[in-house]
């Protein structure tokens, strides 16, 4: 039997400088979005049929923005995961972006501790010349590596990149 998991996004931004602003919203583990338009690649009903469309930065799969819930179903041992987008909604540069985590709660009471959650940042490849397989998206910038950070002590966003 899989239970439903309703997770709520807590963000600290008090670090933001005056004038910034970011909007934050999540997205299923197999999407992939272009960290420059912020659309997802899959966006393309001629290439993915069953691809969301629309406005998947307030509601999709697993995303309801005017709850701020993330909603996952999981059967007992099985991992899950999500992406959460943070993008700069202003002119002005985000910096001292933080996530902070705490248990998952769950329909009675049930519960993840923090402790069995991982955290990644996303680490894109900028593709110039598509392969000339009949499957590329075409040029642009690809996730790839996932950088572990959930233990990482430090500026998850650091100024070089």
């Amino acid at each position: 039997m899989r239970t439903p998991f309703a997770f709520l996004i807590a963000l600290l931004a008090a670090c933001l400088p005056a004038g910034a602003q970011m909007t934050v919203w999540a997205i299923g583990d197999t999407v992939r979005i272009d960290p420059l338009s912020g659309k997802a690649f899959e966006d393309n009903p001629l290439l993915f049929p069953d691809c969301q469309t629309g406005d998947y930065r307030t509601h999709n799969f697993i995303w309801d923005a005017e709850q701020k819930r993330i909603l996952l179903h999981a059967a007992r041992n099985e991992i899950v995961a999500f992406q959460l987008v943070i993008e700069r909604a202003g002119t002005a540069p985000l910096t001292a972006v933080r996530v902070e985590l705490g248990d998952l709660i769950g329909p009675g009471g049930a519960r993840i501790p923090e402790a069995n959650i991982d955290l990644f940042k996303e680490w894109y490849v900028r593709v110039q010349r598509p392969s000339h397989q009949k499957y590329s998206l075409g040029p642009g910038y690809y996730p790839d590596a996932l950088l572990p950070c959930r233990r990482w002590k430090g500026n998850l966003y650091p100024h070089m990149y």
